[in-house]
């Protein structure tokens, strides 16, 4: 390739790109790189972009969005990168749309069916190193999630130190610790998203008390039951299982996948979500230590 051939090339692959940027940042809702399972995930749509002379046909955002959101939470790029990435990239150039994204989107299911719903049981030992954790990040976002706390949005490109997003256990560490294995409390049924600020105000209170003086409403932006019978400590157990049911919802909502449905008569076994882990390094724990002041200081701080 002559250098004005390459300088061509790289200056549309590199308009392509910051469309494709933008597209995540607009309509998908991911506000920082650091979010996404793989950055892999921008190739196909930047692709897709210069190949359509940066035009879509109409509907097909959406189904590009639900592309990204699949690869994500199924870990599509976790292996086979390059030949995974040159197949979408035949399937763009000779495809017509209404065949492409059923083809993009059963190979970014992998072993799953297109339509096979995310169940309560899919979740169950999820750690915030699941993929399906960031996706719930970015749900919380598009849902305008306020801090328990402060009562302000959650910021997904905070400028202030004490307004990054950490995750929150919500029955605390420091007080479960012992009473249940790592792998209930380190759970996602078992986290939510607070500023780093709301994080340390919280603490370790207990969530019977602290989760009573939230807006119901930023509880369920957040999937947390309502049924204040949970939250007593020794009723995690019965928490996650009912929050793991409110977070399958939003997950199949957000993916475009058919509500879960309990089966009824003989149950057949759920074939459990395998994934890979990665390191979700923008979603910090924070801290929250066991506070001494008196709890009555969370209403009026």
């Amino acid at each position: 390739m002559s250098g004005d051939k390459l300088k061509a090339a790289w200056e549309a692959t590199e308009e392509s790109l910051y469309l494709a940027v933008d597209f995540f940042k607009t309509a998908v809702g991911v506000p920082k790189s650091g979010l996404l399972t793989s950055p892999n995930v921008v190739v196909t749509p930047a692709y897709l972009l210069h190949n359509r002379g940066q035009k879509l046909e109409p509907g097909e955002q959406d189904l590009m969005i639900r592309w990204v959101l699949t690869t994500m939470a199924f870990s599509h790029y976790s292996s086979q990168v390059e030949s995974k990435l040159e197949a979408e990239a035949k399937a763009i150039r000779e495809q017509s749309p209404k065949q492409l994204w059923p083809e993009l989107l059963r190979r970014a299911s992998g072993p799953r069916s297109i339509d096979s719903s995310i169940t309560p049981n899919d979740l169950v030992d999820k750690s915030n190193r699941s993929p399906l954790f960031n996706l719930l990040y970015i749900a919380a976002l598009r849902r305008a999630a306020k801090d328990w706390w402060n009562n302000l949005a959650l910021a997904g490109a905070p400028i202030g130190r004490g307004h990054k997003i950490e995750y929150h256990h919500i029955f605390p560490q420091a007080r479960t610790r012992g009473l249940y294995p790592d792998a209930l409390r380190n759970s996602i049924a078992n986290l939510a998203f607070l500023s780093a600020l709301g994080n340390k105000k919280v603490g370790a209170k207990d969530p019977m008390e602290y989760l009573s003086r939230v807006d119901s409403a930023e509880l369920e932006n957040q999937w947390v039951p309502l049924d204040s019978t949970l939250w007593p400590i020794d009723r995690l157990v019965e928490f996650c299982a009912a929050r793991r049911r409110l977070l399958a919802d939003a997950l199949n909502d957000m993916l475009g996948l058919p509500a879960y449905v309990e089966p009824t008569g003989s149950t057949p076994s759920d074939q459990v979500l395998e994934e890979e882990d990665f390191d979700a390094v923008e979603l910090d724990e924070g801290s929250a230590p066991m506070e001494t002041e008196d709890d009555t200081t969370w209403g009026e701080e």
